[in-house]
C-alpha cells in the first residue's frame, strides 16, 4: 500500500491540485464578477446620488440667495418709496407753510401722494394722524376721515396702533399686517410695509406690498431662471408647490394627483411631504409610452416658498458598465485557466516518471526494513507481556481473568499464593475445579455482569479462600469484543477481613460508651428521685405517726383520719408517678420512632430535674413553639438532661440570680431548640474540645466527659 502511495500520490496530488486551483480560480472569477457587479452598481448609484444631490443643493442655494437678496431688495424698494413720498410732503410743507393753512397743506400733500403709485399700481401710500384718524386711503375711500386706531386685522393685530408706536419710538420702521385686496375682499392677505413719521403735523405715512403677489412674481423669476440651467447627461429639475401643482416638469402632468396611484413614488412623496425630513431619496419605477424606467430621485424642501424641488437618474447605463467589465473578466479567466491546465499536464508527466523511479528504488529498501521492524516489534511485545504479567502478579489484590463460560484464563500470583497453587496451575481451568463449593454462586454474579454489560465496583461480600471464609471487596469489569459483546471478565478482590473486624470492635466500644453515658444519666436520675422522694416520704411518716398518737390519746376524729389518709395517698401517687417517669425513660421498648410535640420531652425532662432546680433557686424561662416532629423521644430527653445538668453545675458556682432560657422554633425543615444560661459561657480555649470523649472541666472525678460527646452522637 505504501509503495502504491509513493508511485501514484504525486500524480494524484498534482491532478487534484490542478482541479482545485482551476475550481478556485473559477469560483474566484465568479465571486470577482459578482463583487465587481455589486461594486459597479454601488459606485454608479453613489456617484449619481451625489451628482443629483449637488444639483439640487446648488439650486436650493441659488433659491435661498435669491430669496435673501429679494427680501433685502423689497425692503430697500419700500424704503426708497416711503422716502420719496416723505420728501414730496416736506417740499409741499416748506413751500406753503407761510402762505397756506395746515389743512390746505395737508390737502396738497394728500392730492400729491394719492396719484403716486408703484409696482404697476399695486403699491400706494396712506396717511394717518397720531390719533389714528385716516386721512388718505386710495383703495378704501370710505375709511378716510374715520378713527380706525382700534381696528384689528384677521390675526388680531392692531395695525394702526403698531404703526403709531413705531413712528413715536423710532420715527421710521418696517411692520407686517393682514389686509384685503381691492379685487378680493373675501379674505385678508399678509402684507409687509414701512411707516415714517411726518414731523411738521404729527402724521404717519405708510406703504407696503402684498407678500403673495410679491412671491408669485418672485416664483416666476426663479422658475424662469431654473429653466435655463442645463445639466450634464440631460438632467432635469421638477418643482411642486404646496397645492401639489407642477411648477416645473419635463412631463405633461400639471398636478401631482395625476400621477399613477399605484406608483411607489407617489406614496413615498406624500410620506416625505408629511414628515419632518428636509431631504430624501426615493427609488421607483416610472412608466411612459409603454416603457419602464427604474429611477432614483432626490427631493428637497424649500420652506420659504413651500416648494419641493427634485431631480433623478435611471439605471439605463448600469447594465452596459457591468457587461463590459464581465467580458474583461471572462477573457482574463480563460487565459489563466489555459496556463494552469498546460502547466499541470507538464508537471504531472514529470512527477509520474520521477515517482516510478523512486518507488522501485524504495521498494527493495522497504522489504528489508519491514523484516527488521517485525522482529523488533515481536521482541517488544514479548517484553511488554512479561512486564504486564509481573505487574499483575505483584498487585496488592487478588485478580481472576475469566471467559463467559466460567473458565479461568489466568490469575495473578497474589490469588495463587492465597490458595497454595502456582499461576501456571490456575491457567485455563474451569472455575468449579478451584472453587467446587461456590462456583455456581460466583458464576451467577458473572452472568449479571455479562447480561447488563455494566461493571460492579466495591461490592463487599464473603469469599471462601483456602477453606477460610474471608470478607472481600469485589470489583468485576466486563471486557468487550469489537461487536460490543462481553468477551471476558476481570475480577479484583481486596481482603478486608481485618478492616471489618476492626470496624466491629469499634462498634462494640461505641455501644459500651453509650451504655456508660446511660448509666451516668441513670445515676443522676436516681439522685434526683432520692431528692424528690424526701418530702413525700416525710409527709407519709408524719401523717401516719400523727394518726397513731391521736388514736392512742383517743382524740382521732374521722375528719382528721380522712385528711391524713388523703395526704398519704397523694404522696404515694406522686412517688408512683416519679417511678413511672424513671421507668419510661430507661425502658428500651419505648425507644421507637413516633410523632410527638416538642413540649412533651421538655416537660418530662424538667419534671425529672425540677426538685433540685427549686432547691438551688434556678428559674426556667420558656418560649416554646409547640411543633410536632417524628423522632426518638427518650433520646431527646437524654440529650436535654445532659445539657440541663451541665447548665446547673455551672450556675450553682455563681450567687447571682440563676436563669435558664428555653426557646423552640421552626426554621425551614428543621426544629431548633435553643438553651442558654447566665453562668458566663464556655471559655474560648476549650470550646473546640467540649464534644470530645472523656473531656471534662469538672474536678475531683465529678464528671465522666461523655455526656456532651454522646449527646452529639445521639443527635
Amino acid at each position: 500500500l505504501i509503495l502504491l502511495i509513493i508511485k501514484f500520490s504525486p500524480v494524484i496530488a498534482i491532478i487534484l491540485s490542478s482541479i482545485f486551483i482551476t475550481s478556485y480560480i473559477s469560483t474566484d472569477y465568479l465571486n470577482d464578477l459578482k463583487k465587481e457587479k455589486n461594486q459597479i452598481k454601488e459606485n454608479f448609484i453613489k456617484s449619481n446620488k451625489n451628482k443629483i444631490k449637488i444639483n439640487i443643493d446648488s439650486i436650493s442655494e441659488l433659491i435661498e440667495n435669491k430669496l435673501r437678496n429679494e427680501k433685502i431688495k423689497l425692503k430697500k424698494d419700500l424704503e426708497d418709496n416711503i422716502n420719496i413720498a416723505h420728501d414730496i410732503a416736506m417740499n409741499i410743507y416748506y413751500k406753503n407753510k407761510n402762505t397756506l393753512s395746515k389743512e390746505e397743506i395737508i390737502t396738497h400733500i394728500k392730492n400729491s401722494l394719492e396719484s403716486l403709485s408703484f409696482n404697476q399700481k399695486e403699491g400706494y401710500f396712506s396717511i394717518h394722524t397720531m390719533d389714528g384718524v385716516n386721512i388718505l386711503q386710495p383703495i378704501k375711500r370710505k375709511l378716510e376721515g374715520t378713527l380706525i386706531i382700534n381696528k384689528k386685522d384677521s390675526q388680531g393685530q392692531y395695525t394702526i396702533k403698531n404703526a403709531i408706536n413705531i413712528a413715536k419710538t423710532k420715527g421710521e420702521g418696517f411692520m407686517t399686517w393682514y389686509s384685503t385686496k381691492a379685487d378680493d375682499t373675501s379674505k385678508e392677505f399678509k402684507k409687509i410695509g414701512i411707516v415714517k413719521k411726518f414731523e411738521p403735523y404729527d402724521l404717519i405715512i405708510t406703504t407696503g406690498r402684498f407678500l403673495d403677489d410679491y412671491n408669485k412674481q418672485l416664483e416666476k423669476e426663479l422658475i424662469n431662471l431654473i429653466k435655463v440651467i442645463k445639466y450634464q447627461d440631460d438632467g432635469y429639475i421638477f418643482i411642486i408647490n404646496e397645492e401639489n401643482d407642477f411648477l416645473l416638469t419635463k412631463s405633461s402632468l400639471s398636478n401631482f394627483k395625476d400621477v399613477d396611484k399605484r406608483s411607489m413614488f407617489k406614496e413615498n412623496f406624500y410620506k416625505f411631504k408629511k414628515s419632518n425630513k428636509k431631504t430624501s431619496y426615493i427609488e421607483y419605477i416610472y412608466k411612459e409610452n409603454n416603457l419602464k424606467y427604474h429611477k432614483i430621485a432626490y427631493l428637497k424642501k424649500i420652506p420659504n416658498l413651500n416648494w419641493i424641488i427634485a431631480t433623478g437618474f435611471d439605471y439605463d447605463d448600469l447594465n452596459s458598465f457591468i457587461f463590459k467589465k464581465q467580458k474583461e473578466l471572462e477573457k482574463k479567466h480563460k487565459e489563466v485557466t489555459n496556463i494552469i491546465l498546460l502547466t499541470s499536464f507538464a508537471v504531472t508527466l514529470l512527477f509520474l516518471f520521477f515517482s516510478l523511479f523512486i518507488s522501485r528504488l524504495i521498494e527493495n529498501m522497504f522489504y528489508e526494513y519491514k523484516q527488521k521492524l517485525l522482529e523488533k516489534e515481536t521482541l517488544k511485545f514479548e517484553r511488554i507481556m512479561e512486564e504486564l504479567n509481573l505487574i499483575l502478579d505483584h498487585l496488592p489484590m487478588m485478580m481472576i481473568f475469566k471467559d463467559t463460560k466460567n473458565n479461568i484464563i489466568r490469575v495473578n500470583k497474589t490469588l495463587a499464593d492465597k490458595i497454595n497453587l502456582s499461576v501456571e496451575e490456575l491457567r485455563n481451568v474451569p472455575t468449579k475445579e478451584i472453587f467446587p463449593n461456590n462456583y455456581k454462586e460466583y458464576y451467577k454474579d458473572d452472568l449479571e455482569v455479562i447480561k447488563t454489560k455494566k461493571e460492579k465496583l466495591g461490592i463487599v461480600e464473603k469469599f471462601e479462600i483456602a477453606n477460610k471464609i474471608r470478607v472481600v471487596e469485589t470489583s468485576k469489569i466486563p471486557i468487550f469484543d469489537k461487536n460490543e459483546e462481553v468477551q471476558n471478565i476481570v475480577a479484583f478482590f481486596v481482603d478486608i477481613s481485618e478492616k471489618e473486624a476492626l470496624k466491629e470492635d469499634n462498634l462494640k466500644k461505641e455501644t459500651l460508651l453509650y451504655q456508660q453515658s446511660k448509666m451516668a444519666t441513670m445515676g443522676e436520675m436516681i439522685a434526683n428521685i432520692a431528692h424528690q422522694w424526701k418530702q413525700p416520704l416525710s409527709t407519709i411518716s408524719i401523717s401516719a405517726t400523727g394518726c397513731k398518737v391521736q388514736k392512742e390519746m383517743n382524740c382521732l376524729s374521722d375528719k382528721d383520719l380522712l385528711s391524713s389518709l388523703e395526704m398519704i395517698n397523694n404522696s404515694t401517687q406522686y412517688l408512683a408517678q416519679t417511678i413511672d417517669d424513671f421507668r419510661n425513660f430507661f425502658n428500651p421498648n419505648s425507644n421507637n420512632y413516633s410523632k410527638f410535640k416538642i413540649s412533651s420531652p421538655l416537660n418530662k425532662t424538667l419534671n425529672l430535674l425540677m426538685p433540685k432546680y427549686k432547691t438551688q433557686d434556678i428559674e426556667i424561662i420558656k418560649d416554646i413553639k409547640d411543633i410536632e416532629i417524628l423522632s426518638l423521644e427518650n433520646e431527646i430527653i437524654q440529650v436535654l438532661i445532659n445539657i440541663f445538668n451541665n447548665a446547673r453545675d455551672e450556675l450553682i458556682k455563681h450567687k447571682q440570680k440563676r436563669l435558664i432560657f428555653i426557646k423552640t422554633y421552626k426554621k425551614e425543615d428543621f426544629l431548633v431548640i435553643e438553651i442558654k444560661d447566665n453562668a458566663g459561657g464556655i471559655k474560648e480555649d476549650i470550646i473546640n474540645k467540649i464534644f470530645d470523649a472523656y473531656f471534662t472541666t469538672k474536678e475531683n472525678n465529678q464528671g465522666t466527659g461523655i455526656g456532651l460527646y454522646m449527646s452529639k452522637d445521639i443527635l
